[in-house]
């Protein structure tokens, strides 16, 4: 039996360290209800760690800061896992929901992946 563990992941995945703020709707308002820090990201989803609690399936909206303004990325939370002290580790998935959150999304994820490429040409 082998406990090796195969990424499943279907996208390729890019680590990167950038600042955001989840929202819920809250009727006709939205409230800001945690600050997060994305440790990696992918066209599916990103990874985020949080010092503020959120639960599994809560529907909410990721707002990054793009070269053009805020972008804000409808999605999900899909798993929380507690680490050390207060900090929570969660994964978020994407739900765009029109064209132009599919757009926004492929902008953000492939700046992303320039600037990896771009840094790891650098070092060479």
């Amino acid at each position: 039996m082998s406990l090796v563990h195969e990424e499943q992941r279907a996208r390729p995945r890019y680590e990167v360290m950038e600042f955001g703020m989840l929202w819920r709707s809250n009727g006709q308002h939205s409230e800001p209800i945690a600050s997060v820090v994305i440790t990696n990201a992918s066209l599916g989803g990103v990874q985020f760690q949080t010092a503020h609690p959120v639960e599994v399936d809560t529907e909410v909206v990721l707002e990054l800061g793009g070269e053009k303004g805020s972008l804000f990325l409808p999605g999900d939370v899909r798993y929380v896992n507690n680490g050390v002290g207060n900090l929570h580790t969660c994964g978020f998935r994407f739900k765009p929901r029109t064209r132009r959150d599919r757009q926004d999304l492929a902008r953000y994820v492939f700046s992303i992946r320039d600037r990896v490429v771009e840094a790891s040409e650098a070092v060479w």
